[in-house]
């Protein structure tokens, strides 16, 4: 049953029960206000009974949990867990660039100024250019060089500009600030496919000029820059498992 159904039994049984106690049917009456909540009350619960039963009935049924308890009901055992099976490839990708049949080392360049804008003075350096902590200029460079079928070489570059930093706090308890040298970041990794199936060797140098890159704090906050790590030579040893089905 639905909600008009509802009220028109509703307005049949009053008009047949109570002729001479309410007869005002039109939309607006308070008489029809509680006759449509009690068919709306009616609706709703004729919705979940028509609900609940259906879902006793297998081939009706909708909810995953109904259909495995009336599977079990009728004997069957239904399988709710597999075991899952995936191929997992770990790879890094070289940035590179086509020309023609070959391919060129990806090379960029950065530029950026804060000249003839407004500035928050927490962040301004000494010039009219820049912000603490930032090279205005940038460069990177990326090179991947298969030399055999089984050896590769890999390098990344990245240069950066002069920066500005907080250094030290004088005895007016002014910060001091101090242009600092380009720094260049300088990576190396060669990678080698052994003759053993899934395994592979690597040997990199991360930092090869000992830069000790400084991490300089973006805003006028009284810390110096804190050191970053000096040169670091990896050895990597990967082997890939091989999962039978």
């Amino acid at each position: 049953r639905d909600f008009s159904t509802l009220r028109d039994q509703l307005i049949t049984y009053a008009k047949t029960y109570f002729p001479n106690t309410y007869n005002d049917f039109s939309p607006s009456s308070p008489g029809m206000m509680f006759m449509e909540m009690a068919a709306y009350v009616g609706d709703v619960l004729s919705f979940y009974l028509d609900n609940q039963l259906q879902e006793t009935y297998l081939q009706y049924a909708r909810q995953t949990n109904n259909l495995y308890e009336l599977a079990y009901m009728f004997g069957y055992k239904p399988n709710v867990t597999g075991v899952a099976l995936v191929d997992i490839n770990f790879y890094q990708q070289v940035p590179a660039i086509s020309s023609g049949s070959s391919y060129i080392p990806d090379f960029n360049y950065s530029l950026y100024t804060v000249a003839n804008k407004e500035k928050i003075s927490i962040y301004k350096a000494d010039n009219s250019h820049s912000l603490l902590g930032f090279a205005n200029r940038k460069i990177n460079l990326s090179v991947c060089w298969n030399i055999t079928k089984s050896l590769s070489f890999n390098s990344t570059s990245t240069l950066y500009g002069q920066r500005y930093a907080i250094v030290a706090i004088d005895s007016s308890n002014n910060s001091v600030i101090k242009r600092l040298d380009p720094t260049l970041l300088l990576n190396f990794f060669v990678r080698y496919e052994t003759p053993i199936k899934g395994l592979s060797v690597g040997l990199g140098v991360y930092d090869a000029l000992n830069q000790k890159f400084k991490f300089i704090q973006p805003y006028n906050g009284g810390h110096a820059p804190l050191p970053g790590p000096s040169r670091e030579i990896i050895f990597r040893l990967h082997y890939n498992l091989q999962f039978k089905k």
